[in-house]
């Protein structure tokens, strides 16, 4: 039945009711628009058809407790501010399976919990203008051969075998200092000048 237990709102029946007694659908006036309550799902009538809102007529927020997409995402998904919503967490933990991305990920900290993997040939950089490099060469180095943006200019140096770590210093004059810690002093164990 419609608009039997209630006033009307000009053409349109003010409550919808499943029954006798208690409204499924309720258009309450708020101001000078209309706010529908309801009991119940909304289903469309065909598969994959209709829209909530448009480009030019966006809703402006969406209160749910489960969001399930059976699709996929147009466009920028971006929190309404800065460094302060989580994906995921770590507690219970309610955690995402994979992430798959292809582009730069910026990350202020990464914390690895498991495992960390670099795949074969993959440059590995520090700093801003990827001063110093590494890499797992996966087939053989001949001596004084060259590996681009890890080993440049005219080199000097003996042949590795294949899945050899490399470590290059790109920046010039820049020296590799390896450290330990003795007695709960830092002592160099390894240092490469790069200056001579």
């Amino acid at each position: 039945m419609i608009g039997t237990a209630g006033a009307s709102l000009g053409k349109w029946a003010r409550k919808v009711y499943a029954n006798d007694a208690d409204p499924a659908l309720d258009v309450v006036q708020e101001g000078s628009g209309l706010s529908i309550r309801f009991k119940g799902h909304i289903e469309p009538s065909d598969d994959n058809s209709y829209d909530i809102g448009s480009a030019g007529k966006t809703i402006r927020n969406i209160h749910v407790t489960t969001i399930v997409v059976g699709g996929s995402v147009t466009g920028d998904w971006n929190p309404s501010a800065d460094g302060t919503y989580d994906l995921g967490e770590n507690s219970t933990p309610l955690e995402w399976e994979d992430l798959h991305l292809d582009g730069i990920a910026y990350i202020d900290t990464l914390y690895v919990e498991v495992a960390g993997r670099v795949n074969d040939d993959i440059l590995f950089a520090w700093g801003t203008g990827d001063d110093i490099v590494a890499l797992n060469r996966s087939t053989l180095l001949s001596a004084d051969g060259l590996i681009t943006n890890a080993i440049i200019g005219s080199p000097d140096h003996p042949g590795a075998a294949a899945n050899s770590l490399i470590v290059s210093n790109i920046t010039a004059s820049g020296d590799i200092l390896l450290l330990v810690n003795k007695g709960g002093n830092s002592l160099a164990a390894f240092w490469a000048d790069g200056s001579t």
